[in-house]
C-alpha cells in the first residue's frame, strides 16, 4: 500500500506544481496489479479531522488511473470541500482505500438484510431513485448496529420507514493505508 500512497501524493503534487511525476505506463509494467480494474477512495486529514474525501465505488478503469483521478478530485474538485492549498497539503495525511467489487444483497425484509451485512466489516452502498449513499466500515462505528447504519443511509436518501426492496443494497470490503503529513500540524 505504500506505493499507492506515493501515487496518491504524487497525483496531488502534480497539480500543485503543474508538472508530471507519474509514469503510469512504466508503473503498470513494473506492478501488474496497477492495471487491474479497481475502485478507490482517497481521504485527506488534517489533525485527524477529515479535510476532504472522494470515492469512485465502481471499478471502471485501472487501479493506477482510478487512484490518480480519485486523489485529484479529493484534493481539488470535491463537491463538499474547497480545494486544498499548498500550505494545507503540507499538513495533510492521506488515506488510500481499495474497494472490492460491489455485491448486491437480495432481501425480503430488514432482518434478512441485516443478516447479510457484517457490522464494521462491510461497507454499505444504498441506491434509490437514481441517488446513492454509502458508508465505509470505519465511518459507521459510532452507530451501534447494522440497522442504524441502514437507517442512516435511508435518511440520506429520504427513504421512508419501509425499504420495500425498492432500494438496492450492496456491500463491499475496504483495505486502507494512511500516511503521515509532510510537516507537523498547523
Amino acid at each position: 500500500m505504500s506505493l499507492l500512497l506515493k501515487i496518491a501524493r504524487d497525483s496531488i503534487t502534480e497539480v500543485l506544481e503543474a508538472t508530471r511525476h507519474i509514469d503510469t505506463v512504466e508503473l503498470k509494467k513494473e506492478y501488474a496489479i496497477l492495471s487491474d480494474k479497481m475502485a478507490t477512495a482517497v481521504t485527506l486529514f488534517i489533525d485527524d479531522e477529515v479535510r476532504s474525501h472522494y470515492c469512485s465505488l465502481y471499478p471502471t478503469q485501472s487501479l493506477i488511473d482510478d487512484l490518480i483521478k480519485t486523489a485529484k478530485i479529493a484534493a481539488f474538485e470535491s463537491e463538499n470541500y474547497p480545494p486544498i492549498t499548498t500550505s494545507e497539503y503540507l499538513h495533510v495525511s492521506l488515506q488510500v482505500s481499495i474497494l472490492t467489487p460491489l455485491k448486491e444483497l437480495l432481501y425480503d425484509n430488514i432482518d434478512e438484510l441485516q443478516e447479510q451485512i457484517a457490522y464494521l466489516e462491510d461497507g454499505i452502498l444504498m441506491s434509490y431513485d437514481n441517488k446513492e449513499a454509502y458508508l465505509f466500515p470505519d465511518t459507521y462505528k459510532e452507530l451501534n448496529s447494522t440497522i442504524q447504519a441502514i437507517n442512516k443511509l435511508k435518511g440520506v436518501l429520504n427513504i421512508g420507514h419501509n425499504l420495500n426492496k425498492k432500494a438496492k443494497i450492496y456491500t463491499f470490503k475496504v483495505q486502507n493505508a494512511k500516511d503521515k503529513p509532510i510537516l507537523s500540524s498547523l
